[in-house]
Order: structure tokens, then C-alpha cells, then sequence
């Protein structure tokens, strides 16, 4: 699996330095994005990201530029002793059930893998804020597990079909609760 992600993030841009190819760009000329990553689709996430889109032109290669803001919410188990000992009101039958959230921005590329067909590789870079809490979005300090910033890498591959894209991530984080996860996502580019 790591050699054809590999092979595809690399054929792309050989591609089109070596010939006169003109490849898929996400065709269309709207520049907003909306990516959704609902909680049926991901254990015990979502996820929602809005932001913009930049076209970009090197060599014979279209690339995309993007700038996003996410919201999320992931559920954690934790049998850490630590936890269950600060906080025994967390414990739903002897596991212990907090929430992580975070709220922050991204940049990244969305790169055209091959000329025949509209899949993208998709990287991004994303600066946020986290905290693990009972009840995160509306939750009194007393629940407060853990609140830090949250550095994250994530890339993926996209496909469209019109104005929707369907997205896939692997997503590592400065967080070890979140860091290693892999989520899929729906959108629109509007």
C-alpha cells in the first residue's frame, strides 16, 4: 500500500515535466471547500472543515493550494489509572469516557496523481488547539482533563465527481489520543 501512495504522489509531477499531458484538476471553478467526516463512517469522530481553494500552475502540473478551518470531537476510552483517580466521574462500567475536541486551522496541496483519472494526493500541515474533557464544547473547568496545542500532519487521496469529493486520511497528530487514526470524509466544492 505505502508503494502505490508512493508511486502516486511521484508519477504526477514526472508526468507532466516529461510530456505535453494535461492532467485533472479539480474542475471546476468554484473555490470553496466543505468536507464532512461523520461519525458513522469514523468510530467515535467527526469532524468538519471549511475553507478555500487556490489554483496553481507549475511547469505543465495544475495544483491546488487550500486553507481550511476545522472543528472536531473524537470519544476516548482511557483504563489510564491517573485518569479514573482524578476524575472517578468519568467512569461508565469501569471505562473511563472523556472526549477530545479541537478547533483550528490548516494549509495544504491537493495534487493531481494521474491524467486519465480525478483522483487527487492530498497533504496538509494544521495548527489547533485541543482539549480532553468530559463535555468539551460546553463543559466547566472542573471536567478538564488535558488542554493543549495540537500539531497535525495529514495526507490522503480525494476523488470528485462534479462538485462532490469523497476523502480519505491518515492523520498523525502531536496528541497520542489522536495521533495514528484514519478517517473518510464527504464534501462539496462550492
Amino acid at each position: 500500500m505505502k508503494f502505490i501512495l508512493i508511486v502516486l504522489l511521484l508519477s504526477g509531477p514526472l508526468l507532466a515535466s516529461e510530456s505535453k499531458i494535461e492532467f485533472k484538476s479539480l474542475s471546476t471553478k468554484k473555490d470553496k471547500l466543505l468536507i464532512f467526516y461523520p461519525p458513522y463512517a469514523n468510530k467515535d469522530f467527526f469532524e468538519l472543515e471549511v475553507g478555500f481553494k487556490g489554483d496553481k500552475k507549475a511547469w505543465n502540473y495544475p495544483y491546488h493550494s487550500f486553507v481550511s478551518a476545522f472543528l472536531f470531537e473524537k470519544s476516548i476510552k482511557f483504563s489510564d489509572t491517573n485518569v479514573s483517580t482524578n476524575h472517578p466521574e468519568f467512569s461508565v462500567n469501569g471505562a473511563k469516557k472523556i472526549k477530545a475536541a479541537a478547533l483550528g486551522v490548516k494549509a495544504g496541496l491537493i495534487l493531481p496523481t494521474n491524467p486519465w483519472f480525478p483522483l487527487f494526493a492530498v497533504s496538509s500541515l494544521g495548527l489547533g488547539k485541543t482539549v480532553l474533557h468530559q463535555d468539551p464544547w460546553a463543559g466547566r473547568n472542573d471536567g478538564l482533563v488535558s488542554e493543549e496545542r495540537l500539531y497535525q500532519l495529514e495526507l490522503g487521496l480525494m476523488y470528485q465527481f462534479g462538485d462532490f469529493l469523497l476523502r480519505g486520511n491518515a492523520y498523525f497528530s502531536s496528541t497520542k489520543y489522536l495521533s495514528g487514526q484514519y478517517h473518510i470524509g464527504a464534501g462539496l466544492v462550492f
